[in-house]
Order: structure tokens, then sequence, then C-alpha cells
């Protein structure tokens, strides 16, 4: 962990983390503990927590936490849908049929990802029959986990051809934690 005490003239008293990085989920709420206990300071920031920090939490009165200002560090952009694909992991078993649309036409088709056993293969139908259509970018947001397809579905980025493929997509891209950036790039 890095910090740094940003002054007696700023009020309240202020301590900035600059980078925070623990081994274990008890090392990072001990390193938070710490920070809480510096004497005669009133407030911790933290610009890059991540979203789903478990600290307020861990806390008995979670409201002292503000989560004022979310900031995306983190792009990425599929180029090709079957070696990305088949290069993530899945926690859930099942066949899914994917009409991708890009309009820089490199990650276009239709590609049955079938999975079993957490590893996938991944076919070109050739445009027959999916299951969901969605743009790369869509693609792209739910390969790391970082938004839920049924919120894509909901907001009209993917839409289902098949009723339910939402939620199986949903259980085949889900990710114990989403994903989040420390480094500036």
């Amino acid at each position: 962990m890095s910090y740094k005490f940003r002054g007696w003239s700023s009020t309240p008293y202020t301590m900035e983390v600059i980078d925070l990085v623990a081994a274990t989920r008890a090392a990072y709420l001990e390193l938070w503990q710490y920070l809480g206990a510096i004497d005669l300071v009133e407030r911790v920031t933290w610009a890059e927590a991540p979203v789903d920090d478990p600290l307020p939490w861990a806390l008995e009165d979670p409201r002292c936490v503000d989560a004022s200002e979310a900031r995306d560090m983190l792009w990425l952009r599929v180029l090709d849908v079957r070696k990305a694909l088949e290069a993530r992991h899945y926690p859930a078993d099942g066949r899914l049929v994917l009409n991708v649309a890009d309009p820089l036409g490199l990650a276009d088709g239709t590609f049955a990802l079938d999975v079993s056993g957490g590893a996938a293969v991944v076919t070109d139908t050739g445009g027959a029959g999916a299951d969901l259509e969605l743009d790369v970018s869509a693609l792209s947001s739910i390969y790391l986990g970082g938004v839920h397809p049924v919120t894509l579905a909901s907001s009209g980025r993917i839409e289902e051809q098949t009723p339910g493929a939402a939620f199986a997509a949903a259980r085949m891209f889900a990710v114990e934690r989403p994903p989040h950036c420390l480094t500036h790039f």
C-alpha cells in the first residue's frame, strides 16, 4: 500500500491511497484497518477502488463509504471471436450461438460456443440459428464480466432470439469478481 497525507491546510484532514494491493482478503481489510487508525485523519480517499469493494460490507456502518466516482480504466475489444472465446474459462457448461456484428468487419460472424468442463470449442455456423445477436462491444463487455448479459439485453444492446439465452450467457460468462484495473496505461 502507498498513500499520502494531503496536508494540514485541507480539511477534513485526508489520507489519499495511491495503491492498495493485498495477497489475501484478510490482508486487504487489515490494510484498511491500519488506514482508519491513523491519528488525526478524518477521511481516507481512494480513486482506484474496485466497484465491488468489500470494505463497505466489512464496516459496522457501510453508509460511511461514499462511492462518488466510477471510472473505467480497462477496455477490451475482441478481434478474433473464436480465439478469444476458446481462451477463456467458463464456470458453466452449455451451448450458445452468437451472431456478432462488427462495424469494422473484423469480428463479424455467427459462432457456436460449446462449453464442457470449463473449456470452449467455437465453430463458425455460417449465419444459422443465433440465440443472441450482439455487437462486438457488447461481447467484449461480457467477456471479462464487466456487465451482466441480462442487463445488456434489457438495454437493447443484446437481442435474444432464443428466450432465456441472456440468462444462459450470464451463467456461462459469470466471473468471481468484476474486472478491476489499477494500472493507468
